[in-house]
């Protein structure tokens, strides 16, 4: 099983299917059982890991083959969804903690943030996916702050804790 960072490796978008934007991941456990998932990160090209909602997904049997189905929100289209074709699939941590069934959620909405420190900076209010990188919104003190969800400002995260720790803020400062 392989992982990068607090990334688990899920397997690989190996096409696009149907006109909707539907994508079809190679699992490289065929036999895990599959959760519902709220969120998978899809890893760019250039090292980031990008979320993306998952409207639908579903494992089905093709000639002894398991393929996972995969829809996700914003992509609309079989261009935008071939896009993917190649890139690595990834879920936070251990796969169960982004189950539906057991009432967690891998929004990063809510989580708290800390500086590397362990000062307390806000709290994460809104989500935003560009094609670039991911970037959240943090509240705080009456104030929002929009953040790259990129390496270069997050130092990690602990989706047990629900916390996430962000470094180099001050190049944000007035």
């Amino acid at each position: 099983m392989r992982a990068d960072n607090n990334f688990r490796y899920l397997g690989k978008i190996v096409k696009a299917h149907g006109m909707k934007g539907d994508i079809v991941i190679a699992l490289e456990q065929p036999d895990l059982a599959i959760p519902e998932y709220e969120t998978l990160f899809v890893k760019s090209n250039a090292g980031d890991f990008i979320p993306h909602k998952v409207e639908e997904a579903a494992l089905k049997e093709k000639s002894k083959r398991y393929p996972f189905f995969v829809k996700f929100a914003r992509i609309n289209s079989r261009t935008e969804s071939g896009e993917l074709v190649g890139c690595e699939v990834y879920t936070l941590g251990e796969a169960e903690s982004l189950t539906v069934n057991e009432g967690e959620s891998t929004s990063l909405i809510g989580y708290e943030v800390f500086d590397e420190r362990g000062m307390a900076v806000g709290n994460v209010v809104d989500e935003m996916h560009t094609q670039a990188h991911p970037l959240i919104e943090i509240e705080q003190e009456g104030e929002n702050l929009i953040l790259p969800f990129v390496d270069e400002y997050i130092a990690g995260h602990q989706p047990d804790e629900k916390k996430v720790i962000v470094k180099n803020l001050d190049r944000f400062a007035e």
